[in-house]
């Protein structure tokens, strides 16, 4: 199917409802709005080259040879991550609360989904 043809289809639908269910419709759209931008955020990783240079720099710190400026990217790649992981932490209690579920559980279904680790 298209997109057009997505869209036809769903003109259609709109077109067939009861006027008074449209705002239901309209607050659920906005609802599934909300949630994209909230697992968007849950998601964010570190691209794949930055992820690797990372894990060369924690390499490095956990046999002590890293550089002074080294271990200044080191920190900023912390401080990044821990920023991360509040904002990630921050869109899961959203989301949970959205979809009326607890936390544990909402947390798991993501790690679960997630076949690579998450940065930290």
């Amino acid at each position: 199917m298209t997109h057009t043809d997505i869209r036809q289809r769903a003109i259609e639908l709109i077109q067939h409802l009861p006027p008074e269910r449209l705002s239901d419709v309209v607050r659920w759209l906005e609802s599934l709005d909300e949630e994209t931008a909230l697992i968007t955020i849950i998601q964010r990783r570190l691209p794949p080259n930055e992820q690797q240079r990372l894990e060369e720099l924690r390499d490095r710190s956990e046999q002590d040879t890293l550089s002074e400026a080294e271990q200044l990217e080191f920190i900023a790649y912390a401080d990044r991550l821990e920023q991360q992981n509040v904002e990630r932490l921050e869109a899961l209690i959203k989301l949970a609360q959205l979809r009326n579920v607890d936390l544990p559980t909402l947390n798991r279904q993501f790690r679960s989904e997630s076949p690579t680790r998450y940065a930290s």
